[in-house]
C-alpha cells in the first residue's frame, strides 16, 4: 500500500513537470531502481539484463519457484486481523524449475467469500519445515523493509507540498516528525536497509533532502544500476 501511494505521488509529480509517458522522462530525472530499469528498457527498446544477475542467481539451489500473485485491497476489512486497504492475496501462478531444468506449473484462484489466506498457504506449502529456534522476528524491528542491515539514524526534510501526505502514515516504528516554520517537515528514524530507504526516497522526486547521515557517510545511498544517486542533501 505504501509503495503504491509513493508511485502514484511520483507519477503525479512527473505529470505536473510535463512528462506524459515514460518515453519523455530524461535520464537525469531520478527514479527508483526498478523504474529506472523500466525507463531504459522502454526508451532503448530492449530487454535489460543486469550483468550481475548470473552471479546473483548462483546462490539459489533448485528447485526454484517463480510466483506471480494478485491481491485485493478492501477499504473495510471482512476477514479477521485485517486493516483498511491491506493487500490480501486471492490468486497465484507458480512455475517450479527442478534439478533437471524441467518446469511445472501450479495455479490457484480464490472462490467464495471465505478468507483466502489459509487456503493460499496450504496450496503454496509443498513440505513442512521447522523454524530455527534462534530466529526472532524482533531482529527486523529496526528494518525499513525486509533487509536485516545495521540500523542508523536517518533524517530527511520534506518539502511543504508533500508534508500533509507524509504526516498521515507511520513509515517506521521509530519515526518522529518535526514541523518547520516554512511548512516543510523533518522525518527522523533509526532504521536499517539502505537500499529500500533509497528506493523510498526516490519515489518522492525532488521533495526530500537528506540531512543525516552526513554526506561523507552516505556510501549506502546508491542504486545498484546507476551508482550514486542524485539524492539532494
Amino acid at each position: 500500500m505504501q509503495r503504491r501511494s509513493h508511485m502514484k505521488q511520483r507519477a503525479l509529480e512527473l505529470d505536473e513537470q510535463g512528462y506524459r509517458t515514460i518515453h519523455d522522462i530524461p535520464e537525469d530525472v531520478p527514479l527508483g531502481p526498478i523504474a529506472d530499469r523500466q525507463r531504459g528498457a522502454v526508451q532503448e527498446n530492449r530487454i535489460i539484463v543486469e550483468p550481475t544477475l548470473t552471479k546473483a542467481l548462483e546462490a539459489f539451489a533448485r528447485p526454484i519457484a517463480f510466483i506471480d500473485f494478485e491481491t485485493v485491497s478492501l477499504p473495510i476489512p471482512v476477514w479477521n486481523g485485517g486493516h483498511p486497504y491491506d493487500n490480501v492475496p486471492v490468486q497465484f501462478s507458480c512455475h517450479v524449475q527442478d534439478e533437471n531444468g524441467d518446469i511445472t506449473h501450479h495455479e490457484w484462484l480464490a472462490d467464495g467469500p471465505a478468507d483466502p489466506r489459509p487456503e493460499l498457504a496450504e496450496r503454496l506449502t509443498v513440505e513442512s519445515f521447522a523454524i530455527d529456534p534462534d530466529f526472532s522476528p524482533g531482529k527486523f524491528d529496526e528494518s525499513f523493509g525486509l533487509m536485516d542491515d545495521p540500523a542508523q539514524t536517518i533524517r530527511i526534510r520534506f518539502a511543504p507540498k508533500v508534508a500533509d501526505f507524509l504526516r498521515e502514515r507511520e513509515w517506521h516504528p521509530t519515526q518522529t516528525i518535526e514541523d518547520l516554520a516554512d511548512g516543510s517537515v523533518v522525518l527522523s528514524m533509526r532504521a536499517g536497509g539502505l537500499n529500500e530507504i533509497v528506493s523510498w526516497i526516490l519515489f518522492w522526486g525532488d521533495a526530500p533532502k537528506v540531512l543525516e547521515p552526513p554526506a561523507p557517510d552516505r556510501s549506502g545511498f546508491r542504486s545498484p544500476e546507476r551508482g550514486p544517486e542524485t539524492i539532494r542533501g
